[in-house]
């Protein structure tokens, strides 16, 4: 297996995946993108299948609604 940095910017739907509620963002960051064994699947449509397994290494800024 190998390895690379990569500096990354995610689109996603805070409406879907956390909402307004300050509590439902914290979980968020700290157990879906940040939690030590939290890992996010890369998928590429282009070939059709799994890349790999991204773990996020830090996030720049937390938005609070």
């Amino acid at each position: 297996m190998k390895k690379i940095r990569m500096e990354v910017e995610l689109e996603y739907s805070d409406k879907i995946m956390h909402g307004n509620d300050p509590e439902s963002i914290a979980w968020f960051y700290e157990e879906i993108l940040l939690h030590p064994s939290a890992e996010l699947i890369l998928h590429s449509n282009e070939i059709g299948d799994e890349v790999g397994v991204i773990r996020v290494l830090k996030v720049k800024e937390v938005p609070m609604e």
